[in-house]
């Protein structure tokens, strides 16, 4: 939420409108910022001011994703380059499309299911409140995750096949945010199954653990990279932040479901499954998240300093 008023600052107010419509970072930062506190104020009593703010701010969030797709209708029917429009030049047409979902779109796209991650128990508290809709708690909490693992399965591959071919992935701050989806789905995934034994222990956690930390791995060997103070500042390195802080949430709430399933990876010898499997890995499964804890809060403290200088330095400018 810090990062949002200093951007300002820095690019100047124009640049939140322009990040709001064309479904860039910062928007989607703030916003998901902004259901933290909503959760933050439920955990301390103050649950009806919560739900308003938590639910403001999901509404804002997806309609920022529906101008995002109005961009890209508005752009990808703009003639190309060599002049060819309509059903001509097809493969061109999807290519500029790529082109244009730059990593840092993945964000605000796949970053609905932390309304799930953040908002699990509000919901819950909200719809028991009002006569236990459980159908309401379904729609609240596993559309956010199935919004944004839809979209995942859509369009990760083919940026994570960009950014190498092109060597962003090696020079550009915002590739970072290639890691994110995985690390957004199982926050919101675990949130939305909330206290589910049988759900926290299923395939589908599992499987994406094992994608938060193949994804990472990457992107915390490139992040020294990224934010190397002898590079001029730039506020695409605001875009390394996030990605790192939600890889390193989501695993440590993963191995904190480990304990919580109750597994004993030896009384299930006879018949090993995959959550016996996994409950039998919890020493790395700790070491990964705290690993990934203590990276995303150095990256965050770099960013936050850099920021501070560039606003104190654009303020005393003007």
């Amino acid at each position: 939420l810090l990062l949002v008023p200093a951007r300002a600052m820095v690019t100047g107010g124009s640049a939140l409108w322009t990040d709001y419509t064309t479904a860039n970072p910062p928007y989607a930062a703030g916003l998901m910022g902004t259901m933290g506190i909503a959760a933050w104020l439920h955990a301390r009593g103050g649950s009806t001011g919560a739900v308003v703010v938590w639910t403001a701010a999901l509404v804002v969030m997806l309609i920022g994703q529906l101008l995002f797709l109005r961009h890209v209708a508005r752009a990808s029917s703009k003639p190309l380059d060599d002049g060819r429009a309509g059903s001509s030049g097809l493969a061109q047409r999807f290519e500029k499309l790529w082109s244009m979902a730059a990593p840092p779109w993945i964000l605000p796209l796949v970053g609905v299911s932390a309304a799930a991650a953040t908002g699990g128990k509000l919901v819950r508290w909200a719809t028991s409140a009002d006569g236990g809709c459980s159908s309401c708690s379904a729609v609240a909490l596993y559309g956010p995750v199935a919004l944004g693992g839809s979209w995942a399965c859509i369009i990760i591959v083919p940026l994570w096949a960009k950014a190498i071919r092109t060597r962003a992935l090696v020079s550009s701050p915002p590739s970072a945010i290639l890691m994110a989806p995985p690390a957004l789905n199982l926050a919101g995934w675990l949130g939305a199954v909330g206290g589910d034994l049988a759900l926290q222990s299923s395939w589908l956690t599992h499987l994406l653990a094992i994608l938060v930390v193949a994804l990472a791995l990457p992107i915390g060997c490139l992040a020294p990279r990224y934010l190397d103070v002898r590079k001029p500042f730039s506020p695409a390195i605001a875009t390394v932040g996030f990605p790192m802080e939600i890889g390193a949430i989501s695993l440590v709430r993963y191995q904190a479901t480990l304990n919580a399933t109750g597994i004993d990876p030896a009384a299930d010898a006879s018949a090993p499954t995959a959550a016996s499997g996994m409950a039998a890995a919890r020493p790395f499964w700790q070491v990964a998240a705290w690993v990934q804890l203590v990276a995303a809060t150095l990256a965050v403290s770099l960013i936050l300093l850099r920021f501070a200088i560039a606003a104190g330095r654009a303020f005393c400018a003007e």
